[in-house]
């Protein structure tokens, strides 16, 4: 079999390594869950192929080569330097404000472990949700998710793109997107041609079920976390839907096997709860305590013997 893959899919498996990557000394520590995000990618965008675990870890080992830890982004304050001087962008940050708040306030009812309040958005949020804000109307509440949605995901390409050095690109999935936002009256059955026209479709923010649904996939961005398997990120229109519950997840880990020689994991007795999670996560199982209406896909996946 050869080893060249497609670029583009390998490119989105860079991005999917620079989204989740946790690293110590430069080094990448938390392979096993890029592994199974990059798996999970290949098979909902139904790649030519997908690429055994050590073909990931080898492009982990070149990407942590390339990659530039960049500092954090600053977190912009309400009223602070980083709103700017402009009225309009004063107001367009002010008003996504209230609105983060209010669904931060809803979030915590789920997660006690989330701060008192909302503190702010990143500067770069902060500078795309004002270049993106045209394309919205603050006074609808569904283009206030979309415009947040899309302030995060930009902001995010942004960063990655700096992190190798590189320009961001001049088409990506989120253009993509933000044009669909902007045909979505003049051609409101997109999102069904494109599943037929390609056999899979991402849905967008604003054709979720329901408003929580929307509220769920702006929380876990507002609190810095990747979405998993989340219709934003991963959604396709699939028919398979297998939903771990929370109350399973001691079940299944007991049901997790030795680690298979060359893995990156040690022994289970040996290992803390984040670990096992890791490990849990490679074996092609997702969990979503709170929010198991959305899109989630999870799938057991056999790994190929032979790249």
């Amino acid at each position: 079999m050869s080893n060249t893959f497609d670029k583009d899919n390998k490119k989105t498996a860079r991005g999917i390594y620079s989204d989740n990557r946790k690293a110590k000394d430069g080094v990448t520590t938390n392979k096993p869950e890029i592994i199974s995000r990059i798996h999970a990618a290949a098979d909902e965008e139904t790649w030519d192929r997908d690429p055994v675990d050590n073909t990931i870890r080898a492009w982990i080992r070149e990407w942590d080569k390339e990659i530039r830890d960049l500092p954090e982004d600053e977190i912009v304050r309400p009223w602070g330097e980083g709103w700017g001087p402009e009225p309009a962008r004063i107001r367009t940050l002010s008003v996504l404000f209230d609105f983060a708040c209010d669904i931060w306030e809803r979030a915590k009812v789920e997660d006690q472990m989330m701060a008192s309040e909302f503190l702010g958005f990143p500067k770069s949020v902060c500078d795309w949700a004002w270049k993106l804000s045209a394309f919205f109307d603050l006074t609808v509440r569904r283009d206030c998710f979309a415009l947040l949605n899309s302030a995060y995901d930009f902001a995010g390409l942004e960063r990655q793109a700096k992190s190798f050095g590189e320009l961001m690109p001049i088409r990506s999935e989120n253009s993509d997107v933000l044009m669909r936002w902007n045909k979505r009256h003049e051609n409101p059955d997109l999102t069904n041609k494109i599943l037929e026209d390609k056999g899979g479709v991402s849905i967008p923010i604003w054709e979720q079920a329901t408003e929580g649904d929307m509220e769920w996939i702006i929380a876990s961005k507002l609190k810095g976390e990747p979405l998993v398997m989340s219709a934003k990120y991963s959604g396709r229109k699939v028919p398979a839907l297998e939903v771990v519950q929370p109350e399973d997840l001691r079940r299944i880990v007991s049901e997790i096997q030795e680690p298979e020689s060359g893995s990156d994991t040690e022994d289970p007795s040996d290992r803390g709860s984040e670990e096992i999670l890791a490990e849990f996560l490679a074996k092609g199982y997702e969990i979503d305590e709170s929010h198991a209406g959305l899109d989630i896909v999870y799938t057991n996946r056999e790994e190929e013997e032979t790249e």
